[in-house]
């Protein structure tokens, strides 16, 4: 398969190898004096988003955690109500870099108008049509027009209302 994204000449010379070290929290390492901790964050988008925080900068590889610039997916295996407590994670470290998952490396705010508040106007939104006594079919209905200006908005918006119709109909 690796093969296949990156091509026999980008693989020459690279022999696999397995994980040898495995965590579920969080492990740290160091690599020519910088300081690297890994978190598990998860389940967010996936059931494993781990990040990266490099404190001695403030720097944070957030993974597909923070999209920024592009309506995220949310996905049947995501997990929409955990991913905004991953989100405070990220908060939480108060990091002056963050690089997203998709979009350019960016602040804290514009992530957080991103990924933060576009879940959590969903969320809200769905709630308030599961209220109401709305089904799957019309969740697509619910108003998301304030993130019109991300891209890939009018492929995903809909499908991301049912997908969270589907996970938040029996919390």
């Amino acid at each position: 398969m690796l093969d296949a994204l990156i091509g026999s000449d980008g693989l020459a010379g690279t022999e696999p190898s397995q994980p040898d070290v495995i965590f579920a929290a969080s492990h740290e390492l160091t690599l020519g004096g910088t300081r690297i901790e890994i978190r598990h964050v998860g389940p967010a988008h996936t059931p494993g988003d781990s990040l990266v925080w490099l404190p001695e900068t403030r720097t944070v590889f957030t993974g597909d955690v923070v999209y920024v610039g592009r309506v995220l997916g949310v996905m049947s295996f995501s997990d929409s109500a955990h991913w905004l407590d991953a989100f405070s994670e990220i908060e939480a470290l108060e990091p002056v870099h963050l690089i997203p998952g998709h979009g350019p490396a960016t602040d804290l705010a514009t992530a957080q108008r991103d990924t933060r508040d576009y879940l959590a106007n969903l969320r809200a939104g769905i709630r308030d049509h599961i209220d109401a006594g709305g089904d799957i079919l019309g969740a697509v209905d619910v108003d998301q027009s304030d993130f019109a200006y991300l891209d890939q908005f009018d492929a995903l918006a809909r499908r991301n209302a049912q997908t969270v119709f589907e996970q938040m109909e029996w919390e």
